[in-house]
């Protein structure tokens, strides 16, 4: 079976919603308008305990059904599907599907059937989510983020990462099977029907999983992983930017990867590094704040690999005004 590659702990830093108001990981600063002071203020209240966990192994899949092997909800509500796009910003159009209701407690192996089923292997996120107006119905996406806001601990949102073997299903290629011994009936058949499915069967069974085996996932999984992610909340604009995180290779070969500094979305730095597998390396940056093209308020400064990043919330304040 594939191995668990991590857990992707996502620093949203009250990204998703707020206070009935959303905004999305690398938003623009028009996409920011009127997030700011109600943000902060709706965050003190909108955090939730740590009895709210998410498991997300690695697994093998049709493309239409995914199962997260453990979920623990403190006050019950869903989880849902995203597919990477959410590293990139895209929080309501990565939904791939959500769960039932689910009660407060701890539930193992919930299907969630997808509304967009995906055609090719790739790693897909299992993220934790509340019902806000107790329907029992997952309104996150229709309501546009405004109702069924994300579990959050600390500033972080409750996501697990597993990596999704596609297969075609075998029922396509065994109705041509009986097809054959439908033509001769007489006592050949028995002879003709035993020969294809030791012979044929064996060939179909190899051929398809040899392009998505087991071992895949650690050859496709060849971006870095980004951890321990030090920020500072806020920032003055005389003062320096200083942002480091830790990159490790989970896989079996080395990774050549550029490691990109962003500021809501633009890329300030980026640094290329090489990481021998199993080990990790520290990546700083620090850029003058005044060459930031952002105003005084809230922004998002992110570290990302190809595949992988964590973002963390900042507040830009006016030196003259802090002064």
């Amino acid at each position: 079976m594939s191995r668990k590659i991590a857990t992707l702990a996502i620093l949203l830093a009250i990204s998703l919603v707020i206070g009935g108001m959303t905004t999305t990981l690398g938003a623009t600063e028009g996409d920011r308008t009127g997030v700011e002071s109600n943000a902060s203020e709706s965050l003190q209240d909108d955090q939730t305990a740590n009895e709210t966990t998410v498991t997300f192994e690695d697994q093998t899949s049709n493309g239409t059904v995914v199962t997260v092997d453990e979920v623990t909800l403190e006050d019950g509500g869903f989880v849902a599907i995203h597919d990477r796009e959410l590293l990139n910003g895209s929080v309501l159009d990565s939904v791939l599907g959500s769960s039932e209701y689910l009660e407060a407690g701890t539930h193992e192996n919930v299907t969630v059937e997808l509304d967009r089923p995906v055609n090719e292997s790739q790693t897909l996120l299992a993220v934790a989510y509340q019902d806000t107006n107790d329907d029992e119905e997952f309104d996150f996406v229709e309501s546009q983020g405004e109702e069924d806001g994300a579990y959050t601990i600390e500033n972080q949102i409750v996501v697990d990462a597993a990596f999704v073997n596609v297969e075609e299903e075998p029922g396509d290629e065994e109705t041509e099977t009986p097809e054959e011994t439908d033509t001769p009936e007489e006592t050949e058949t028995p002879e003709e029907t035993e020969t294809p499915e030791e012979t044929e069967t064996p060939e179909e069974t190899t051929t398809a999983p040899g392009e998505v085996t087991t071992e895949e996932p650690t050859d496709e999984v060849d971006s870095l992983l980004v951890s321990e992610f030090d920020a500072p909340s806020t920032l003055s604009t005389d003062d320096e930017l200083a942002v480091s995180a830790t990159v490790s290779n989970p896989g079996d070969e080395t990774i050549n990867e550029s490691v990109e500094l962003r500021v809501d979305g633009t890329v300030i730095e980026r640094q290329e590094v090489e990481v021998e597998p199993g080990e990790s390396q520290r990546v700083e940056f620090s850029v003058d704040a005044g060459t930031l093209e952002v105003e005084p308020g809230d922004s998002f400064v992110e570290v990302l690999t190809r595949d992988f990043g964590q973002v963390e919330r900042l507040t830009v304040e006016d030196s003259e005004t802090s002064d």
